[in-house]
């Protein structure tokens, strides 16, 4: 949960790696490894070691290649990741926002449930900026549920949902921020469901839940 905006993590294989040998731009030679890392995004697996990418038009290609020391993924899958397209013109690489980009939140969350000596449940988490621009403020709710999925329902708030979030903070662009929250009133939570609410830009402009 930390690389690419430290929210993408690409951690090692320890198995067999596979030696090729490629040419560089100026047509040297070189060797470099194939396939020989596992990929993943915020915890969640997108590609073994050994996989290929298999583009649209059905080709498959690496995965990944390593090569002195420094592993290189394709630009379509890495801008894939971040929801972003990819055009080529004129010999050009132009990575944009996918349409309806505006619609996703700027952010992600990783977050985990933990539980106080006492039973209360407490959720830590860490804000991935994926905007590239510095965050001032984010509003977010997590609805609560036991282990039937059942509404744990706080007595003030008469809900299952605690909003929560940080006001006047900074992030910068492409930094994680690691906190934690209590959820006093929701004792028997078991599951849950986080939902970025809003994001507020040091530019003065807002991103808001449609």
């Amino acid at each position: 949960m930390k690389k690419i905006a430290k929210g993408f993590v690409v951690s090692v294989a320890v198995m067999l790696l596979l030696f090729t040998t490629v040419y560089a731009s100026n047509s040297q030679k070189i060797d470099a490894i194939l396939n020989s890392i596992n990929i993943s995004v915020n915890g969640k697996q997108i590609a073994k070691s050994g996989e290929s990418y298999t583009l649209s038009n059905g080709s498959k290609v690496p995965y990944s290649i390593s090569y002195a020391g420094t592993t290189y993924l394709p630009m379509r899958k890495v801008a894939e990741l971040l929801n972003k397209d990819v055009e080529y013109v004129e010999g050009t690489a132009n990575i944009t926002d996918q349409a309806g980009a505006e619609l996703l939140p700027p952010i992600s969350v990783s977050s985990d449930l933990i539980y106080r000596v006492d039973g209360t449940p407490e959720l830590n988490y860490t804000i991935n900026n994926l905007s590239g621009k510095d965050i001032t403020a984010y509003t977010l709710c997590v609805y609560c549920y036991d282990k039937d999925i059942v509404p744990v329902i706080d007595k003030t708030s008469k809900n299952n949902i605690h909003v929560f979030g940080e006001q006047s903070t900074l992030i910068h662009g492409n930094v994680s921020d690691e906190m934690c929250i209590s959820l006093g009133g929701f004792k028997g939570t078991e599951l849950y469901e986080l939902v970025v609410v809003d994001v507020m830009f040091a530019d003065g402009s807002k991103w808001e839940q449609q």
